[in-house]
């Protein structure tokens, strides 16, 4: 921006830190946005300040805030930005807000990006409050049950299960309980839930094999062949018995994607 808006250029060759998050509340997109990309280039330096900023009344500043957080990665932001997605969280599932939504995914896609083990737990549980497995239920407002939209739902669990399998494919995940949860939605949900619980749970490798095997054997085809897929491309010795087992699954495509996972670990 020049003459009709801050520079921001100015402002990041100054390393104005007050500055550029004051840009964060002006009106202009375009300026938010590279005020942001500019905290963010500055780096840790930045970070106090963008940890203040999670804090702010505007929930614009608060959402460009984690974004910026998150590109710069730094460990020092992890709980401020838990709480910021708490906090968040909170208010869409009870009042079912969608202005909370931005915040949410940006909160979340931060703690992955970050690596933060300690907000795994925190991740989870808000996979399974909410109603996250009751059919979007969330809240009650003046004795009327408030209903989670469906596509904000499978946005936001995505986005958890994505934050999640980042922290996992950095090996700070030990907790088999996690990749249960993930293989329970496994062939269930919207598509986009059951792809990121797949993806998520290969990132997460050799700790998730034993929940997916045990989910070879469920009633569900669609849970049994995302799970055949996701061990296909984990590629554990331990998974070659169950999968042979498959063999004769009597749905095609189960039987197919279990000879195909079986091949690149040498039998078939």
């Amino acid at each position: 921006m020049g003459v009709f808006g801050p520079n921001i250029a100015t402002l990041k060759a100054r390393r104005d830190i007050p500055g550029l998050i004051s840009c964060l509340r002006h009106k202009s997109q375009e300026t938010r946005s590279d005020a942001m990309a500019a905290l963010a280039a500055i780096g840790p330096e930045a970070v106090g300040s963008l940890c203040a900023a999670l804090r702010d009344r505007d929930e614009t500043t608060r959402w460009v805030a984690a974004l910026a957080l998150g590109l710069i990665g730094d460990a020092r932001a992890a709980v401020p930005l838990r709480e910021a997605f708490r906090v968040a969280y909170d208010t869409w599932v009870d009042e079912c807000s969608p202005s909370a939504l931005s915040l949410i995914k940006a909160t979340a896609d931060a703690l992955g990006l970050i690596g933060d083990k300690e907000a795994v737990n925190l991740l989870c549980a808000a996979l399974i409050r909410g109603g996250i497995f009751a059919h979007g239920v969330g809240g009650m407002r003046n004795g009327v049950m408030l209903v989670l939209d469906p596509q904000d739902l499978a946005s936001v669990v995505a986005t958890i299960i994505g934050a999640i399998g980042r922290i996992g494919a950095l090996g700070r995940i030990d907790d088999a309980r996690v990749a249960e949860l993930l293989c329970s939605l496994l062939g269930r949900g919207s598509s986009q839930t059951r792809d990121a619980a797949e993806e998520a749970l290969v990132k997460l490798g050799t700790i998730a094999v034993d929940a997916l095997c045990g989910s070879l054997g469920h009633e569900d085809p669609n849970r049994r062949l995302q799970a055949v897929r996701a061990l296909g491309r984990i590629r554990n010795a331990r998974a070659v018995g169950p999968l042979r087992n498959l063999l004769n699954d009597p749905v095609h495509l189960v039987r197919k994607a279990a000879k195909e996972a079986l091949t690149p670990l040498g039998t078939s």
